[in-house]
């Protein structure tokens, strides 16, 4: 509520064996914002709504290859920031991902997934980005056709447009040698390309399942977690619609290579 405090929508650092707060930084003042208050305004409403630019996703504290650290900064905004661990936080880059205001739901939501010579981003509009870690530059900027954009319909049959359905890209993203995993509020897991962001491979989750355990099951969007992966398998949960908007599932799926 208002007045905002200064360590909202920002990162801070405390000390691990004592608490004490040593630093923060701020990503946007002022963002006083509450459920229920879009369109409808109420007395517990802030007078002065904010844009809910919140940081969603954790930091990234990465190593780059001359061995300074950097950490990297996703607030819902769609605006990146790398900032210096060893000096307090002090700001590096910036770099914005989208030319507009992104709306309440966020551009970035659960975060991406870096390494030493790239950071992978996967955004709510649809596209998925790599940026230079070093300097906040774009490598790559795809944009992932949906259910939604192909017309098609959903489980329950009803035109994707229709529906109101979200469709573009919130779930953390999750990074193996040579592939990036992301996974889509229209139900799609895709590994891109690490190199250019190329889809490698896709599979389709919104549709009904045979299960191990005989319950019945049928996926649908995927806006939260991101795949885990371990020992050559790709494990992961459909049917996330918990932020609105989202088709709903109560599937786990394990995919191995051929």
């Amino acid at each position: 509520t208002e007045p905002a405090a200064k360590t909202s929508d920002a990162v801070v650092a405390f000390d691990l064996v004592t608490g004490k707060m040593l630093w923060s930084y701020q990503t946007e003042e002022s963002d006083a914002w509450m459920v229920g208050c879009v369109p409808e305004t109420t007395e517990n409403c802030p007078k002065d709504l904010g844009t809910d630019h919140d940081i969603g996703s954790s930091p990234i504290l990465l190593r780059l290859k001359n061995g300074k650290q950097i950490l990297l900064v996703t607030p819902k905004s769609g605006d990146v920031f790398a900032l210096d661990p060893d000096k307090r936080g002090a700001f590096l880059w910036k770099t914005p991902l989208t030319n507009t205001i992104a709306p309440n739901n966020g551009e970035v939501a659960f975060g991406g997934a870096a390494v030493a010579n790239a950071f992978y981003i996967p955004l709510e509009d649809g596209r998925f980005v790599a940026l230079d870690p070093v300097n906040g530059k774009v490598l790559w900027d795809v944009r992932l056709q949906s259910l939604r954009e192909l017309g098609e319909k959903t489980p329950n049959g009803e035109n994707r447009t229709k529906a109101g359905l979200r469709f573009g890209q919130s779930a953390a993203a999750t990074l193996i040698p040579g592939a990036v995993f992301t996974e889509g509020w229209d139900g799609f897991i895709r590994a891109l390309a690490a190199s250019n962001g190329n889809v490698m491979w896709q599979f389709n989750t919104a549709r009904d399942f045979k299960t191990v355990n005989g319950v019945a099951a049928k996926g649908g969007s995927m806006g939260g977690p991101g795949a885990v992966v371990v020992n050559g398998w790709v494990y992961v949960g459909s049917g996330y619609a918990n932020v609105g908007g989202g088709m709903p599932g109560n599937v786990l799926l394990a995919f191995a290579t051929e």
